[in-house]
């Protein structure tokens, strides 16, 4: 019999729950520590000497020992009777699914009227978002019927008003397209955006009356998918979870992204000195991407609004004082939470690479250490970092999992002392923070 793998580094991951004797249900782990705090492998041949979280203890045990959630013996597996397979894409997409048109007829109007803030009040990208969900919606619900191109107004009002359409586009957006609760979630908010948009304009007694009990359905049906949503959101949490989905990496791997993009910084940097030659947007896009990710993974793990709000003068004063930038300085301190950064020599040198060579090219208008290509404040950190990273480990790795990842790897790594400072430093307290160098 051949047993589908996939590939996870130098080492072939055996999906057991496939094998023959598997158990129906993935154990259950119940981890305790010993007298000595320490949390030891479950497994009877596995000479590890333990660990010190719980987090540890899984990810061991998914990495080394996954045939344990199926198996209370490792079976006996021929490497041969193995085939390859692809990874399953754990993210459905509906893009290329068909929808009416926004370009004219209700469709057109239904855009425009998600622009104005009597209306939807959503900016361009958000108004497309909602309307061709909407669209996808009224299209779903004539099943293979042939229809024109852009959508009648009788045809909305048929649909949003009938209870039984609206609940088997629920079944096909959960069953038969595979969309998380979230995703759910967002195609009955542009539902009912869609029948406040008919109802602004007018509809008869008659249709508002059906609108009125389909309107129990999308709210209830909301409140359900919200819970899901709640629900599938701290499942996804899990280390295991995190490593299928290829969000966990360690303090080495992580440790790689830098060195891996600073031959392309130091390329655009000498574009910049010469001056024959000018980088692209993209490029000037990269540097500034670049500088954002450095700033996570050399200065400090942080949050990113304590890296948007740093000025060229507090830069410029933190040359001075050893490289402390004090939260206070924030100009939006009273409203928010910082943390105080220490820049080292080495960290600043790239800083001053960024702010003397690339930075006037962008015709700044604001005096932010980091603008966008338009010369505006970046608010990008987020995806900065975690398309660097991607690019250069193949994991999506966001700030808030690199925090994560750096308390595990202090739980194995470090004293009590030290990972308790760590582990406050890394917590997002808007009460009281430890500012502490790392």
């Amino acid at each position: 019999m051949l047993y589908d793998i996939v590939m996870a580094k130098n080492v072939l991951s055996v999906d057991w729950q496939a094998y023959n004797g598997a158990t129906h249900k993935r154990r259950m782990l119940h981890l305790k520590p010993n007298a000595d705090g320490i949390f030891l492998c479950p497994i009877d041949n596995c000479l590890h000497v333990g660990f010190k979280s719980q987090r540890g203890l899984r990810k061991h045990i998914e990495s080394r020992h996954s045939w344990y959630y199926y198996f209370d013996e490792q079976p006996r597996i021929k490497r041969e009777d193995i085939i390859h397979k692809e990874k399953v894409k754990m993210k459905q997409t509906t893009h290329t699914f068909p929808a009416f048109s926004l370009e004219d007829g209700v469709g057109q109007l239904f855009l425009q009227w998600l622009h104005t803030p009597c209306g939807g009040g959503k900016n361009t990208k958000e108004a497309i978002q909602i309307g061709r969900r909407a669209m996808k919606f009224l299209m779903a619900s004539l099943g293979e019927s042939e229809v024109e191109r852009y959508v009648k107004e009788e045809y909305i009002d048929c649909c949003l008003g009938s209870p039984s359409v609206v609940i088997a586009f629920m079944h096909t957006i959960t069953e038969d397209w595979g969309l998380t609760s979230s995703a759910a979630l967002n195609y009955l908010k542009s539902m009912c955006d869609l029948l406040d948009f008919r109802k602004a304009n007018g509809v008869s007694d008659a249709v508002l009356r059906t609108f009125t009990v389909t309107e129990v359905y999308l709210r209830r049906g909301k409140e359900n998918l919200a819970k899901k949503k709640r629900l599938q959101y701290s499942r996804n949490l899990d280390l295991e979870s995190l490593i299928a989905r290829d969000s966990w990496a360690s303090i080495e791997e992580m440790e790689a992204v830098i060195p891996y993009h600073t031959p392309k910084f130091k390329s655009i940097l000498e574009k910049c000195v010469d001056k024959d030659t000018r980088p692209t947007v993209s490029e000037f896009a990269f540097a500034t991407r670049f500088i954002a990710a450095f700033l996570f993974l050399r200065v400090k793990c942080s949050r990113p609004m304590t890296y948007q709000f740093i000025t060229l003068d507090m830069l410029q004063k933190a040359k001075t004082n050893g490289g402390f930038i004090d939260q206070t300085l924030f100009k939006t301190h009273q409203k928010y939470t910082f943390d105080t950064v220490i820049i080292g020599d080495s960290e600043m040198q790239i800083l001053e690479s960024y702010t003397k060579t690339i930075r006037p090219m962008l015709n700044p208008t604001c005096d932010y250490l980091l603008v966008s290509t338009t010369g505006r404040q970046y608010n990008s950190f987020t995806s900065a970092m975690t398309l660097l990273v991607n690019e250069a480990i193949g994991k999506y790795i966001n700030p808030t999992r690199y925090r994560q990842i750096v308390e595990t790897e202090s739980a194995e790594k470090l004293q009590q002392a030290e990972r308790e400072i760590i582990s406050k430093d890394q917590k997002q307290s808007k009460v009281k923070s430890v500012w502490k160098k790392l």
